[in-house]
């Protein structure tokens, strides 16, 4: 539940949900890499297209200007030509091939590296958001500081006239109200920067934020988080793929070597125009008209060390390509660990920082009434109000710490995308396109309009309603073994094991089709394998059953066979086996 200063709620309350809406939509980084994306679609096309028969048309007209002598009787000065011209790749060592596979590939690998971005983009939202949410609630307890020490210095003041205080106790209560009023200034420098901060990533200035919801259920160890990592980790897979690219690019260099078979036809006219002179009483024929079929064998013999170059240049990038997946791998491990360790430390101050604001706050009543029986000073009462001053901040910094910890390990687990954060958007379905099947030379891909990020200032960010207590009381539930399906970060999900037995009931009982994309000895890897051709297969439901010690794939319902079979071809031009099912 939400609480707001005053008494009554924000008209118009940004959520964390929004603000990764519209980073989504605005972010230049998330724009810059689906762009990059369609370049490399692009790349298939044309790395498909040198495979693909070629035809030339050639259209002439010729007049000539000077004849004289033997060529002023037997030629006109005036020709049309035309020509059509048909090459047919045949045999190229595999080349095209394996071009195709490399830009593929690569292909895969930016659409990894789109969600590491996404990811990426998500998270530094998620800490803007937090920062904004922790510095705001500060400057509130530092206000509330200044406003109670002005009323205990002129209570202070009153008490001294009567004679029953010293100089000292009003000097001690002046220092602290200038040191609280320090803190102040630099406490609203800090979410004025946070505030800044928060505009660049998101793209909108912030106004009355609410506390995020819970993040989704985490794993219980450290082990389990980097276990969860490797699979399913948007950089290592992006790395991969391209670590099977550089594989292609060895067997094209190595393709210079070996023979090419083309085939070729050519059909050529002419036609003489204006009056022919003769040459022996006879009149030339005024058109021609000549084809012909051939085949070219070109088998190299020497080309000067060139093919030899190529291949060891392609084995030594290669090499760096594996190097760089084996250091990306160890990073990732190290950054799962670390986060998962900051992420139970976090808790567990939370946990250490609600005990301290509680005990803090009984330790100052206990102070100002043995102030007033005569028991304790003026300082003691203020060190005690100092004191519940700084475990409040400790307990708004932890949220703040543990919800960031929490949030970058769920996108180093891969889990910190649109799909898994419940956001109902379609930009990258918009912008992708199948490149393998683009065979019409005229098509464009219409190009991305450039995204409405605010540069001018508007109105002044507005936090006047944000509740510094729920920042400072709101409680961390504890996980239990006999806790249900946890909350995601804004829906309920069902366990996926409950959702695909449900899908497989609807799916048998209509008798459709599916398609089966293999069974796996991880259930982990068939789940990656589904996350990659998600966008591929809209509105179908993934359909994880065990067969022994495997986990089975599928995908569906189809309603007919032939969209079944449409679908598995699809996914066989993408490097994976499939076989359709009858339901």
């Amino acid at each position: 539940m939400i609480v707001a200063f005053g008494s009554t709620a924000p008209a118009c309350a940004d959520t964390l949900q929004e603000a990764l809406a519209s980073s989504f939509r605005t972010n230049s980084a998330l724009i810059g890499q689906r762009r990059v994306v369609s370049s490399s679609e692009a790349a298939v096309a044309i790395a498909s297209a040198a495979g693909r028969p070629q035809i030339v048309t050639t259209i002439g007209a010729e007049r000539r200007l000077t004849r004289s002598g033997l060529f002023a009787l037997n030629d006109s000065g005036n020709a049309l030509s035309g020509g059509i011209d048909l090459a047919l790749p045949l045999f190229n060592g595999h080349r095209v091939h394996n071009s195709v596979e490399a830009e593929q590939s690569r292909l895969r690998a930016d659409l990894a590296t789109l969600k590491a971005v996404e990811g990426d983009v998500f998270t530094e939202v998620a800490t803007a958001y937090m920062d904004v949410l922790r510095d705001h609630a500060i400057v509130k307890l530092y206000e509330n500081q200044v406003r109670v020490l002005g009323e205990n210095l002129r209570a202070t003041q009153a008490t001294f006239d009567s004679g029953d205080l010293t100089r000292t106790d009003i000097a001690q209560s002046q220092a602290r109200l200038s040191l609280a009023a320090a803190q102040l200034s630099r406490a609203t420098a800090q979410l004025t920067r946070t505030a800044e901060n928060y505009w660049r990533v998101i793209g909108l200035p912030p106004r009355d934020l609410e506390f995020p919801p819970p993040l989704a259920e985490l794993p219980a160890s450290a082990d389990s988080a980097v276990k969860e990592a490797l699979s399913n980790n948007p950089d290592l897979i992006a790395s991969a793929y391209k670590a099977r690219a550089a594989e292609f690019d060895v067997k094209v260099a190595r393709a210079s070597r070996l023979p090419k078979l083309e085939g070729s036809m050519t059909g050529d006219y002419v036609r003489r125009l204006g009056s022919s002179g003769s040459l022996a009483g006879l009149e030339p024929n005024r058109s021609g008209l000549q084809s012909s079929v051939g085949l070219d064998l070109r088998i190299p013999f020497y080309q000067g060390g060139r093919p030899s170059s190529q291949i060891r240049r392609a084995q030594a990038l290669q090499g760096e390509t594996l190097e760089q997946r084996v250091e990306l791998e160890r990073a990732v491990i190290a950054n799962t660990r670390s986060q998962f360790a900051a992420y139970e430390a976090g808790a567990r101050a939370v946990l250490s920082s609600k005990v301290a604001v509680a005990a803090n706050k009984l330790a100052l009543e206990g102070a100002r009434i043995e102030r007033r029986l005569g028991t304790r000073t003026v300082l003691d009462e203020l060190n005690a109000e100092q004191e519940l001053l700084n475990s409040q901040v400790e307990l708004i910094s932890a949220r703040r710490d543990v919800y960031v910890a929490g949030f970058q390990l769920l996108n180093t687990m891969g889990r910190a995308n649109a799909g898994d954060l419940k956001l109902e958007l379609t930009v990258r379905g918009a912008v992708l396109r199948d490149a393998v099947s683009d065979r019409n030379d005229w098509s464009e891909q219409l190009a991305l309009k450039q995204s409405e990020t605010p540069t001018a200032a508007k109105a002044s960010p507005g936090f006047g309603r944000f509740d510094v207590s729920q920042m400072v009381t709101k409680e961390l539930q504890p996980k239990t073994e006999s806790e249900p399906a946890l909350v995601s970060m804004f829906a309920k999900v069902r366990p996926a094991k409950q959702q695909s037995e449900r899908a497989a009931s609807r799916i048998e009982q209509n008798g459709t089709w599916q398609i089966q994309l293999g069974a796996f000895r991880v259930r982990g890897s068939a789940q990656s394998l589904y996350k990659q051709l998600s966008m591929h297969l809209p509105t179908k439901l993934p359909v994880y059953s065990s067969v022994g010690a495997f986990t089975r794939l599928r995908v569906g319902p189809y309603q007919s066979k032939s969209q079944a079979l449409t679908a598995c071809r699809m996914v066989v031009t993408r490097g994976h086996p499939c076989i359709v099912i009858s339901g």
